[in-house]
Formats: C-alpha cells, structure tokens, sequence
C-alpha cells in the first residue's frame, strides 16, 4: 500500500508537470509547423506568379531576331519563353499550342503531366489565368496556368511547383524537431522520476516508521537531518506529535489506574456491607447510610471525570460578557448557602467576557477546596482583580497552606497531600480548575498567602 501511495504521488507531481509541457510542446509544434507551411505555401504561390509576371513582360518586348518585329505569335513567344527558363529544383514547365505540348524544359519531372490526358483537358479549357493544385503519385502539385491568345492562334505556359516534394525538407526538419523534443521530454520524464523518488523516499521512511509505532515504541523519534527543509520540518512536527501523543498516553494510562483505584474503594465498601446485610438483615440499617454515601461518592466521581474529559472539546465553555460586581453577588449567595463559615468577597467594577457557569464552577470548587482542608476559625476569602490585561480570581485562606514542592502536581487528577487521603471528594476538583482556566486561555497556580495559608490564583486574558 505504501509502494502504491508513494508511486502515485510521485506520478501525479510529474504529471503536473509534464502533462502541461507536452500540451505546450504541441501546441508550439503545431503553430510552428502550420506557420513554416503557410509560408512556403506563399513562397510557392509567389514563384508561380512571378512565372506570369516575366512571360507577361517577355510578350511586350519580345523581338524576332530574323524581322526585328515584335513576336506576336503565341507559339513563338511561349518556346522563347521557354527555351529561356531554368526552373528551380521540384519546378517544371512546358508551353501548349492547340491543345498540345510542343515544348518543356529540360529538367526531369517525377511526374510528367503534360502526358496526364485529364490534367492537359484542364490546361486547354483555361481561358484565364489559373492557379490550383492537382494531386499526383508523388503528393501535391501546385500549377499555374497562363493562357496566350493572339490572331486566331492560342497557347498556353504551364508551370509546375511540386509542393509536397518542395516541403519535404521542411517536414523532415519539423519531425526531427518533433522527435528531439519527445526525447527531450522522455529523459526530463525519468530525470523527475528518480528526483521524484528522492524526494519522496524520506517520507517512504516516516511512513514505515508510522506504521511500525506500537504502544511499546512511543519514545522512538525521527532523525532529523541539518538541512531544516520542509522535510526535516514536517519530521520535527511528527516528533512534537509523538511527544505529545506520549504524554498523553502516559497521561490516560496513570489516570486510567488512578481512576480505577479510586472506584474500586466504594465497591469494595459497598460490596462488603451488602454481605453484611445479606449474613444478617438487622445490620441494613447502619449499612444503608454507608452505602447511599458511597454511591453519591462514586456518582460526584463519575460527573467530574466527565467534566474532566469534556474540558479538551471546542463546547467547552460558552463566552458572554459579565458584571463582575452582579456575578460576584451571586457567588456569595452560593456560598452562603455551601456553608455557614463566613466567606469574604471583594469584586472589581466592569464587565469581563467569560463563561459565567464554568467560572463560577471552578470558583465554588476553589472554596469547597479551602472549607474542606482548613479548620473552622481560619479565614478565606475571595477576590476578583480587574487588571489592565487579565482578570485575577484570588481565592486564599489562613490554613496550612500548600507544601511548595506539591503546589504544580496537586492540579493532577487524584493528587492529594500528605494527611489528606482522608479527605472527602474526588480528587479531581483542582484538576477541573485548571482545565476551565486554559479553556478560557488563561492558567492557573497556587503558592502562599499573605493570611498564612494557600492562596489560589485563576488568571483570565481579556
């Protein structure tokens, strides 16, 4: 399959080029060789006429050497027209006097027509000049014929230029034309082939290097050469993509485990109170609270690793325009009704183009974050910072804050600090926070407060 990609791309960038040279080729030869005959055509025609111009002059100043007399005897004038005459090579000519060839010159014709009864019949009916072609044995012959009348006697001058015999140097200079140019063409054709083929071999090799790729071999790259052409650009990218693919890979694998041990504890806790209540029914009672827990558990896992998969797809959030002042009010009243802590609230004045669900998603999540890993007296609260080029959401408090080499990987799904294995929540809070932070093209961190704890920071572009 790969030999017949590589070939057909190979011929279709040949074709593109050859097929337009051949049709030019053509269309050069043909205008060439239509232009080349059309002039010797003309040259022909021009002889021909020149032959009735000199018999025409010869008639007005023609003298009998024995009377002095002018010659007016059609016969006469024709034979000393004639006996006069050299014709060019392929020309002949011959003078008529009642209806018969009396004389011709010496040449020697591939065709005598003046022995052609048909075309002699022609020769004798002319009663003005005529100039035409006759088809011959040895291709075209084109005539003229000049009749000469005078008291009572009649004759004629019939000159012969065979034309396709005239041409023919032509035409076999045009074929050999012709044929240098197929060549020329043919060996251009295989030069571009194997140039072709050079060209196309190092993706040959990145298409078997593709096809060999498994699971096992995702840290294979692509040697990529020194000349940083297109090639070594296109290798360089499918490199980033192997990275990528990599992380990625590496990514789903870790989180796949993660995800499946942390399903696996409420199944398992589930799984062991149903045989409790099967081994003994009066235990349904304090087993059914657990149960019901650590389904609603596993059913808020579930939702956020939706989220979670969700946050890479374009439909992930849906940009408005807000009031900051209107949302952050709206904020407090969710929070209020969260907890009974007091939360602080300080809002910029404006409005900000963002996703007023997911902001106030990763907002609420950020503070169900402080209320479940900070004591009851420690204080949080939350901040939304217009600035010139960004929007700051500030969320800290005055708990235990954040260890400084934990603060980049706690945003990795099911990373929780030391101590907190414990905790309640999925596990994924922090992660769905940064997912919605970079779908508005913004980021997200942690580091310390001044209140002595964490301080959060989701950071939006205008």
């Amino acid at each position: 399959m790969t030999k017949r990609y590589s070939m057909s791309m190979r011929w279709k960038i040949l074709g593109s080029i050859m097929i337009p040279a051949i049709l030019l080729l053509v269309v050069l030869t043909g205008a060439i060789s239509a232009l080349v005959i059309s002039d010797k055509a003309q040259e022909i025609d021009l002889h021909l006429s020149r032959e009735a111009r000199e018999l025409s002059l010869l008639a007005e100043r023609a003298i009998d050497p024995r009377s002095g007399d002018s010659i007016t005897d059609p016969k006469a004038l024709l034979e000393l027209y004639i006996t006069r005459t050299i014709p060019d090579p392929n020309e002949t000519m011959f003078v008529v006097a009642d209806g018969l060839a009396f004389a011709r010159t010496t040449d020697t014709p591939p065709i005598r027509l003046d022995l052609d009864a048909a075309f002699m019949a022609l020769v004798t009916q002319a009663s003005e000049v005529v100039l035409g072609d006759w088809e011959t044995a040895v291709g075209n012959a084109r005539y003229l014929v000049v009749p000469v009348t005078a008291n009572n006697s009649s004759g004629a001058l019939v000159a012969i230029i065979f034309s396709d015999a005239d041409s023919a140097p032509i035409r076999e200079l045009l074929i050999r034309f012709a044929l240098i140019s197929m060549f020329a063409l043919l060996g251009m054709l295989a030069i571009g082939y194997l140039v072709a083929g050079r060209i196309f071999a190092p993706i040959k090799s990145l298409t078997e290097f593709a096809r060999g790729l498994g699971k096992d071999r995702l840290g294979d790259r692509i040697p990529v050469g020194d000349k940083r052409d297109e090639l070594d650009s296109l290798a360089l990218e499918f490199n980033r993509m192997l990275d990528r693919l990599e992380d990625a890979f590496q990514s789903q694998r870790q989180f796949v485990d993660i995800a499946g041990h942390e399903l696996r504890t409420p199944l398992t806790i589930i799984r062991g109170h149903f045989d409790l209540m099967r081994a003994n029914p009066d235990e349904a009672n304090s087993a059914m609270p657990i149960i019901q827990d650590e389904l609603q558990r596993m059913s808020r896992l579930v939702g956020d690793l939706q989220a979670l998969t969700k946050s890479g797809s374009p439909d992930f959030v849906h940009i408005d325009e807000v009031d900051l002042k209107g949302f952050t009010d709206e904020l407090r009243a969710k929070v209020a009704a969260m907890t009974k802590r007091k939360v602080g609230f300080e809002s910029s004045e404006g409005k900000w183009r963002l996703d007023a669900q997911r902001i106030s998603q990763a907002t609420l999540q950020l503070v169900e974050n402080a209320l479940r890993h900070t004591p009851k007296s420690a204080k949080i609260n939350v901040a939304f910072e217009s600035l010139d080029h960004s929007l700051l959401i500030v969320v800290e408090d005055s708990g235990k804050g954040v260890q400084a080499e934990l603060r980049e990987s706690i945003f990795e799904p099911f990373i929780r600090g030391p101590g907190k294995q414990n905790i309640d929540g999925s596990g994924i809070g922090l992660s769905l926070v940064r997912a919605i932070a970079q779908a508005h093209g913004g980021s997200a961190a942690v580091d310390e407060s001044p209140l002595g704890g964490a301080r959060f920071v989701v950071k939006i572009p205008r």
